[in-house]
């Protein structure tokens, strides 16, 4: 390094160096895992759920049930046109 310059060869084969402990084979031991606790949810969490249920229960029967597939005409149809015609 104090002359400036370095000389890279180019090797071919290199020869593998064999490690002493690949020799050796330990048991395999499994990592230790803490048993998971059921897991809680809040007061808060379950009072924000139950009102969600609750508001979508109150959704569901504020839409009127009709039988079968027909729907009433709605009132501005009512209004414009008589009972037997029907605009084309």
């Amino acid at each position: 390094m104090k002359e400036g310059f370095v000389v890279f060869h180019k090797v071919r084969d290199v020869p593998m160096k064999k490690k002493a402990y690949a020799s050796e084979i330990k048991p395999f031991t499994p990592v230790h895992v803490k048993p998971q606790r059921s897991k809680i949810p809040s007061k808060t969490r379950v009072s924000k759920l139950y009102a969600r249920i609750k508001n979508l229960e109150r959704q569901q029967k504020a839409i009127p049930q009709y039988r079968g597939s027909f729907k009433p005409r709605p009132v501005s149809e009512k209004r414009l046109f008589k009972q037997d015609k029907k605009p084309v």
